[in-house]
């Protein structure tokens, strides 16, 4: 992504899960923590809250569907792969 977002002028970020690389799909950890990146990234960095946007592959794209559904007020929308 960084040589599209260069051009296209978005920040990317890349979380990683802790748990042996498995994010908590049914827990409150992993939400807390993407929502404390997008925090950062509008306090350092000045993004539209308004689109932000969470793909992933594998767990990741499990991930993205668990963020569009606990967090919509936050996730503009999602782009899973497998």
């Amino acid at each position: 992504f960084e040589p599209i977002a260069d051009r296209e002028k978005f920040i990317v970020v890349y979380p990683e899960a802790l748990n042996n690389l498995n994010w908590d799909l049914g827990g409150t950890s992993d939400i807390a923590f993407v929502r404390a990146i997008i925090e950062q990234m509008e306090s350092a960095h000045d993004i539209d809250e308004n689109r932000v946007y969470a793909s992933g592959f594998s767990m990741g794209g499990m991930f993205s569907y668990t963020l569009a559904c606990r967090i919509p007020d936050v996730i503009a929308a999602i782009a899973p792969g497998n």
